[in-house]
């Protein structure tokens, strides 16, 4: 609408079009978009846990993998992220 009102397109406008556009031939191209959670646990001393937990962000970032910390749910996150139990399917009654 604007480029034919003659208005100026700001830059992040451009990119999320574009972005969209790549999108859109990459699903006609055959692949699709995929969102999935994975869940990560530092083992660190209390002097060193944020050393550590800042060292995985980063290396995260550098990765294009979005991190968030689980606060106050300390818990389920190292049983989730430490222990070799997963996360299984419900069983169907078929």
């Amino acid at each position: 609408m604007r480029q034919r009102t003659g208005q100026l397109v700001p830059e992040h406008e451009r990119t999320a079009i574009d972005r969209a556009q790549h999108q859109d031939a990459e699903r006609a191209a055959g692949h699709g978009l995929a969102r999935f959670t994975g869940y990560l646990t530092v083992t660190a001393t209390p002097e060193t846990i944020e050393d550590a937990c800042a060292a995985l962000e980063a290396d995260a970032a550098k990765a294009r993998i979005e991190v968030r910390r689980m606060w106050f749910a300390q818990d389920s996150g190292f049983a989730l992220g430490a222990l070799p139990l997963g996360l299984g399917l419900p069983k169907r009654g078929w």
